[in-house]
């Protein structure tokens, strides 16, 4: 029968009372159901057979379930065996004696279980999970937040255009351009801009300002721009409809007005063909991605 149980170098009954009621309320040889820490995965059987006469040398197999795959042998002068760094798990201990007819007696058996550390453990492993797609959302919405800074800030160097900013863009854009053609657009922006409310001021306003030719005034503008001078001047009237917009600067119509349109419903049939959407939407969609983004902002802060 077993004898005596060690655990950690340290024998059950020398383990102080308040730590060895966790693990057992018995001691060897009725020693059973042990409940162990991680930690304690050092264990010793030391076995015997009292009932028999140590003169024959008496003969023990023993084994351990999911440790060794068959019987161990050994004898009196080793009556004893031990597991080093057990796995978390739970074990059953057998061990037998030879009887004189060389028969092998019923088993004496241990069980007992060696408990996962509480990081490894179903809970714990459910916490980190979570924690991790925390994370992931957290990294998800910072990106996004980060686009929507970027799509905004795209969209208004797009559609916010003066006069400065379009003189950047062709003198950056087209490093051929002759001092002569940079002076002329920017007298051409200062003129459409001073005449921005000016429902009047068209290709031929233009063409008697800048004195020139219809022929050359077109072909002056449409190299330069890309567009014509009747698209370049709704464009600019455009752009500064977004403007206004954006800063919320009066009504729709009142923008209309402002920009040079003598109907309002003129001007939001333009504007849809140009951006995609209405005035009113536009208004809508940019105003409410600002705010997003500072509810962002304040929520992460």
């Amino acid at each position: 029968m077993i004898v005596g149980i060690g655990i950690n170098n340290v024998y059950l009954a020398d383990i102080p009372e308040k730590r060895r009621t966790k693990i057992t309320d018995k001691f060897p040889p009725f020693t059973n159901n042990m409940l162990l820490r991680h930690n304690e995965n050092k264990i010793r059987f030391n076995f015997a057979n009292i009932y028999y006469d140590m003169t024959q040398n008496p003969k023990y197999s023993y084994k351990l379930s999911g440790v060794d795959n068959d019987w161990k042998y050994t004898d009196a002068r080793e009556g004893y065996t031990s597991y080093d760094n057990l796995a978390p798990g739970t074990y059953l201990f057998s061990v037998r004696v030879q009887e004189p007819d060389n028969s092998w007696s019923k088993a004496t058996t241990v069980d007992f279980t060696v408990i996962k550390p509480w990081w490894r453990r179903t809970w714990a492993i459910v916490i980190y999970l979570v924690a991790f797609a925390g994370i992931i959302i957290l990294v998800v919405r910072d990106r996004n937040n980060k686009r929507h800074v970027a799509t905004l800030m795209k969209e208004v160097d797009q559609l916010v255009t003066d006069k400065n900013r379009i003189i950047r863009f062709f003198s950056s854009h087209d490093d051929s351009e002759s001092d002569m053609d940079r002076q002329m657009i920017d007298k051409i922006v200062t003129l459409i801009q001073a005449n921005i409310s000016n429902s009047d001021f068209n290709v031929e306003t233009l063409q008697s300002e800048m004195s020139m030719s219809a022929s050359t005034l077109y072909r002056k503008v449409k190299t330069l721009t890309g567009m014509s001078p009747s698209k370049f001047i709704q464009n600019v009237r455009m752009k500064q409809a977004c403007t206004l917009l954006i800063t919320k600067i009066g009504s729709v119509s009142e923008v209309a007005y402002k920009v040079g349109f003598t109907d309002p419903k003129y001007f939001s049939s333009n504007f849809k063909k140009e951006f995609g959407m209405t005035p009113s939407e536009y208004r809508n969609k940019v105003s409410g991605q600002a705010e997003n983004q500072r509810e962002g902002i304040t929520s992460n802060n």
